[in-house]
């Protein structure tokens, strides 16, 4: 809003300042220094003015490319955080799969070996009980 209305401010103030009109008019010498340095006075005013809306403008100029730098930062963040995030997430539903097929191994391997115990068990015993006839 300032910086609008600065710009406006700065448009009009652009307009020039002359004093060619002044010069129609009849009056004497002292009113006319008198209005002449009235002039200059405002021009001076006008400038000063002008240049403190443009620093003004130039301040909210940088400060809004500041914010528009620190948002697209924060953006990049953030998609850069939900990209780990979801390489992450992946990660871990393949070791999750990897994990359970390993385990389904070890339990068909821990099923194998015990069978495979239970029977050498069963021929033992039945060589003993051979043996104590």
């Amino acid at each position: 809003m300032v910086y609008e209305e600065s710009r406006k401010i700065l448009a009009l103030s652009e307009h020039p300042f002359g004093f060619t009109e002044l010069k129609n008019v009849h009056q004497s010498g002292v009113a006319m220094e008198g209005w002449q340095k009235e002039g200059l006075a405002l021009l001076d005013a006008m400038q000063s003015l002008k240049d403190y809306l443009s620093k003004v403008a130039d301040r909210e100029d940088k400060e809004e490319q500041r914010q528009m730098l620190v948002e697209h930062l924060f953006s990049s963040d953030r998609n850069s955080l939900l990209s780990e995030i979801q390489d992450l997430r992946a990660q871990l539903r393949m070791t999750h799969l990897q994990n359970q097929e390993k385990l389904q191994q070890l339990q068909e391997t821990l099923t194998k070996a015990e069978d495979h115990g239970s029977k050498q068990e069963h021929q033992l015993r039945r060589k003993v009980a051979l043996l104590e006839y």
